[in-house]
């Protein structure tokens, strides 16, 4: 979700020059948010009752970037991407959690929804019931940058990237009668592959004693794979819940996901420090989703916003 770290693998037709102790080694890393990740149960279908995640989860985010600099002999350099454009290889994590805590004591019981959606027929005591959710992603991708040299206020970026995010969700149940052994109602796990383009821009001011301001929109579109696992009261440890039942969901879809990321950084010879904030918005990407009404099965959902944000620190070498 944060900004694009690399972004495409260009086919050279042959292999490229790199100039003479032109490299440069990025690292960076931060706080971000991911708002509309709520996922919802249908605990008591009589009075509607829904257990929910937090909408919003937080986590760190850590990226590093290998940057090769070309020659004036290569295929690309003298076209769009300038004299010297620059080939980045890189790799990016991002890791998320978030947790809640519903109370219901309905009178005379309530009846849950199980993993295909039916009513089950015991009625259950009331209680606190947690639902924790985490989400881990990782990315790997390599671009093609326009030349950012000392007079260029605008390169354009073109890249590929492959990613690879997990999710895990979990009703436990702390019931009034034992409220110190929670238990398993529902865990689910769903993994998404995808493969995607990306489209952007890199935009500087000019230097003001060595401090920059820069901007870079992107946006990228993937192609993906998800596939999800849900398991009711996968400990057996629930009277009248049938253990261990199963559902599984498999979706392809595509993820549009624009953003903008907004810097400042100061070169010091070879070595350049930064800040930098971003956002971005992402329709289509996949999340668990459980049974919210009687007949609607637990389930992968693409039909979805959601929004991330975050900031934090960069330093660059240069070899």
């Amino acid at each position: 979700m944060k900004k694009s770290i690399l972004a495409s693998v260009l086919i050279l037709g042959a292999s490229p020059c790199f100039a003479d102790e032109n490299v440069d080694f990025t690292l960076s890393t931060g706080v971000q948010n991911i708002n509309g990740v709520q996922v919802s149960y249908n605990f008591d279908v009589d009075e509607n009752e829904l257990i929910k995640s937090e909408d919003s989860a937080t986590g760190l985010y850590a990226d590093a970037i290998l940057g090769f600099e070309l020659d004036s002999n290569s295929y690309v350099s003298g076209s769009f991407f300038g004299s010297k454009p620059k080939v980045t290889l890189g790799f990016g994590y991002a890791g998320y959690r978030a947790e809640a805590n519903s109370t219901l004591i309905p009178a005379g019981g309530n009846s849950p929804l199980d993993v295909n959606g039916n009513v089950i027929a015991t009625n259950f005591l009331g209680g606190t019931f947690i639902s924790k959710f985490q989400q881990t992603q990782y990315e790997l991708g390599a671009a093609l940058n326009g030349e950012l040299e000392t007079d260029d206020l605008f390169a354009p970026v073109v890249g590929f990237f492959v990613r690879s995010k997990s999710q895990e969700h979990e009703v436990l149940a702390r019931y009034t009668s034992q409220p110190n052994n929670p238990r398993s109602q529902m865990d689910s796990n769903l993994n998404s592959r995808s493969a995607g383009l990306s489209l952007g821009a890199n935009l500087q001011s000019p230097d003001y004693a060595g401090i920059r301001f820069t901007a870079s929109p992107m946006v990228k579109v993937s192609y993906a794979k998800s596939n999800l696992k849900t398991v009711q009261d996968k400990n057996g440890n629930i009277a009248g819940v049938a253990n261990g039942v199963t559902r599984t969901d498999s979706q392809h879809h595509i993820v549009v996901e624009p953003s903008l990321t907004l810097g400042m950084n100061y070169q010091i010879d070879n070595i350049t420090i930064g800040a930098e904030i971003f956002g971005a918005y992402l329709y289509g990407d996949a999340l668990i989703q459980l049974s919210e009404r009687e007949g609607q099965p637990a389930r992968i959902d693409t039909d979805n916003d959601a929004y991330a944000y975050g900031g934090g620190l960069f330093l660059r070498m240069k070899f």
